[in-house]
């Protein structure tokens, strides 16, 4: 099976946030949890300390600021960032599903990614992102196959190498 696509900043998000691993919203909510306690600890001991309660506002500030750098940076500013220096943008990649593993090119490169190398794997609804090494990935988007039925081919295929390996599969949509 053979997938051919030309790399976007979607693609490398799959990926981040695959490796990531917990959902945004449990992110999002630890960071305004945190956010209200250290409001909270401002709010009651700044009067004890003696100042008045006119420089309590700064509990306030601190708190939307702590949520406003919350939002940039999960509105994936560092991630396009990082996707820009890469070098990866607009690059045609190719992959192809054999019994040996993944074999990918890209620009004049080319590897082998065996079966035995994944770690993981998440099954997103539009792509398929196979984990491998510490932190690598590779995504596997459906407009990369010729039909869907080929992109449903391609996730059953993996899903079923990894299976006879124990994988413990990543997400399942």
């Amino acid at each position: 099976m053979k997938a051919s696509y030309t790399y976007a900043l979607g693609d490398y998000l799959d990926i981040a946030r695959t490796l990531r691993g917990r959902s945004f919203l449990t992110r999002f909510g630890l960071h305004c949890l945190a956010a209200t306690v250290v409001s909270s600890l401002l709010i009651v001991t700044l009067p004890l300390t003696g100042v008045q309660n006119g420089p309590l506002w700064f509990a306030g500030v601190l708190a939307v600021v702590l949520i406003a750098v919350e939002i940039v940076v999960r509105a994936n500013i560092i991630e396009k960032a990082a996707f820009r220096k890469s070098g990866m943008a607009q690059v045609p990649v190719s992959f192809d599903l054999g019994d040996d593993g993944i074999r990918w090119e890209r620009s004049g490169t080319s590897g082998l990614i065996g079966w035995e190398q994944i770690s993981n794997a998440a099954f997103l609804p539009e792509a398929v992102v196979v984990v491998f090494g510490e932190r690598q990935g590779i995504a596997l988007p459906a407009r990369g196959f010729a039909t869907p039925a080929e992109f449903d081919e391609a996730r059953a295929f993996i899903r079923s190498r990894l299976a006879e390996r124990g994988v413990a599969l990543n997400k399942e949509h």
